[in-house]
């Protein structure tokens, strides 16, 4: 199966004849979106396929978030474009995404002091955060954890931004 162009094993066994229908699995591992299921250009509510057809999934983000990592047949995908294209599914699928409330290193969801003072500390070499953290952390979404991110969780805490 080919996800964004590239070759992925799936742990399902390959569907090899004509017209057998998917069916696509679909869940959120956490708040902050939902997932909508668009089929050869279609938008499709059943969940259902035909082996062959090209899925695009598309994240309906709330506010304030974005896609922390997709996971397609238990694989979890380096993938954060809110948009995965998965081409000539094979056989049926669960597609899951997990997102991450942007301001928010420890997790709860929040984005509080608790946050500002946890980066200020990585960022001085006295603690770590998880991936996820540095992922909500990265305020401008450049890659990093920087001082910038600092200042702008800094204002947005203030009301400023």
């Amino acid at each position: 199966m080919l996800i964004d162009g590239q070759l992925i094993d799936s742990p399902f066994s390959e569907v090899t004849t004509g017209e057998i229908g998917v069916t696509l699995m679909n869940k959120t591992i956490s708040q902050g979106g939902t997932l909508k299921f668009i089929v050869n250009g279609e938008v499709w509510s059943d969940l259902k396929a035909l082996v062959g057809d090209d899925l695009t999934v598309e994240t309906i983000l709330d506010p304030g978030y974005r896609v922390y990592e997709w996971v397609v047949n238990g694989v979890t995908l380096n993938h954060r474009n809110s948009t995965l294209l998965l081409e000539n599914i094979r056989s049926n699928m669960s597609i899951s995404a997990d997102f991450v409330l942007i301001g928010d290193l420890n997790g709860d969801y929040q984005v509080t002091a608790t946050d500002l003072a946890t980066m200020r500390r990585f960022l001085a070499g006295l603690d770590n955060i998880s991936q996820k953290g540095r992922v909500g952390g990265d305020i401008d979404n450049n890659g990093t954890v920087s001082t910038t991110d600092l200042v702008r969780l800094r204002r947005r805490l203030a009301g400023l931004e």
